[in-house]
């Protein structure tokens, strides 16, 4: 299997990555996972980079559910990160197959009937859809995506690039800054590009 762009960005001056994702919440493994449906045969996958401190999904996220004391979520089971077509079939059916279902509660105050899950189920149906991605049961060319760096720049290349959609992307990485070019800062697409070790390579320093 070929080194992913993350591998590369902690040992190479360059790196090309078709697809940044800043950050690692619900949302950005709801985008990554519906790619992975969507476009199975697509190499995308396999030139992207997730750029989160926390350098994995949803932790970052969990935490502050916990801090904050808050056990079911606000929103209803069918708002949930999971490609799945038929609305709420994932998150209930997660809640189901696991004997879970008591942890889904009823939300007040709408007309239908409506369930929010707790934080924790939530977490646990989150862990298992990173998992698949990652390289369990679906798809494996997310192994090794996550970047553990904070983004401190996003500077515009057009000027500077034959590319249409192109960044300057400054990341922050055990107190070393590297700038990352790619095609497809914050959830774009595009192609081409690198990243630089410290600065090195023509990359702007953050």
């Amino acid at each position: 299997m070929p080194r992913s762009p993350a591998d590369s960005v902690a040992s190479a001056l360059h790196v090309d990555a078709e697809l940044a994702v800043i950050g690692s919440g619900p949302a950005a493994l709801a985008l990554l996972a519906r790619l992975a449906r969507d476009d199975p045969s697509s190499a995308l996958l396999h030139s992207t980079l997730v750029i989160d401190p926390s350098g994995a999904f949803c932790t970052a996220w969990a935490a502050k559910l916990r801090s904050q004391g808050v056990s079911h979520l606000r929103s209803p089971t069918f708002v949930h990160p999971h490609p799945s077509r038929r609305l709420d079939d994932a998150l209930h059916g997660y809640a189901a197959a696991h004997g879970r279902l008591r942890e889904l509660r009823p939300i007040e105050g709408v007309e239908r009937q409506w369930q929010a899950p707790s934080s924790r189920l939530f977490e646990d149906f989150c862990e298992d859809l990173a998992a698949d991605l990652r390289g369990g049961k679906e798809d494996e060319r997310l192994a090794g995506c996550h970047v553990a760096a904070a983004a401190t720049d996003i500077v515009p290349l057009f000027r500077d690039s034959a590319l249409p959609w192109a960044f300057d992307i400054a990341l922050d990485i055990n107190l070393r800054h590297s700038s990352c070019s790619d095609g497809g800062g914050g959830g774009s697409q595009g192609s081409g590009g690198h990243c630089s070790q410290d600065g090195v390579g023509g990359g702007s320093q953050g």
